[in-house]
């Protein structure tokens, strides 16, 4: 089993092709300047950017150095601030310091085994303020579980620098377990082939009670589940995402 999925690699071309924003509004409308914010798995700053500008005092952290080097960078062009971590996120110190804690773009699920996806919860819980709201982002199972089949599937191709980039994967188990084989093809402006990567992951389908049931045990209260980022009420049968709010709930 994987300990974790190596971004390393592919830090220097992720933003080319990973730079979605359906999530952005989400994230932004919960917070006021001044909101001091803890992103786990921040990455290159997908999101890191976009917080920023809009007024949140903001903690990274990822366990991908190559990623944050990228982020760095991007801070500096902007010259905007945030405190930049390199570490696990089941493995963090902080105690009730933060307005919100967030966990994106369905990264939770890449923590496999409750006792990774307990530690994240717990690290979140304890660097809460009093009443301070974790937002931790999932696919629903009943969803995602559909495209895991074993077909080769295309992801896209990509404008960089140098070419295009094509991704393609495909997806095996689901039980609860996924591991995916993703392909990175690099091509230059004349389309001749120039790198081929794969790029090995897992990560595990989190049923809603399970989930609810970890949160509780932590100490979480669930104020909301939403099923997309328009904030509509999870459906099991038909919501593409598990959007959860939870509270600091104190004694």
């Amino acid at each position: 089993m994987l300990n974790f999925i190596d971004y390393d690699k592919v830090a220097e071309l992720y933003d080319y092709y990973a730079s979605a924003s359906y999530d952005h509004d989400f994230f932004i409308r919960r917070i006021t300047p001044g909101t001091r914010l803890l992103e786990l798995t921040s990455g290159t700053g997908r999101l890191s950017i976009p917080l920023i500008k809009a007024g949140a005092i903001l903690t990274c952290v990822d366990i991908s150095q190559g990623m944050l080097n990228i982020l760095k960078r991007k801070l500096e062009v902007e010259r905007l601030e945030a405190d930049v971590i390199c570490s696990d996120v089941q493995n963090l110190n902080f105690d009730g310091i933060f307005n919100i804690a967030i966990l994106p773009f369905q990264s939770f699920m890449e923590l496999v085994g409750r006792e990774k996806q307990l530690n994240t919860l717990r690290s979140a819980f304890r660097a809460l303020l009093p009443n301070g709201r974790f937002y931790c982002t999932m696919h629903n199972p009943v969803i995602r579980r559909k495209t895991v089949d074993g077909i080769l599937r295309g992801v896209g191709t990509f404008e960089f620098p140098l070419g295009s980039i094509t991704v393609t994967g495909f997806e095996i188990g689901g039980n609860p377990i996924v591991k995916r084989s993703q392909f990175i093809e690099c091509f230059n402006k004349g389309g001749e082939l120039e790198s081929r990567m794969c790029q090995s992951m897992e990560f595990e389908m989190i049923q809603e009670e399970t989930f609810r049931d970890m949160a509780n045990q932590v100490g979480f209260r669930v104020k909301a589940i939403f099923g997309d980022y328009t904030e509509a009420d999870f459906d099991s049968d038909k919501s593409p995402v598990m959007i959860w709010e939870l509270e600091r709930s104190e004694p």
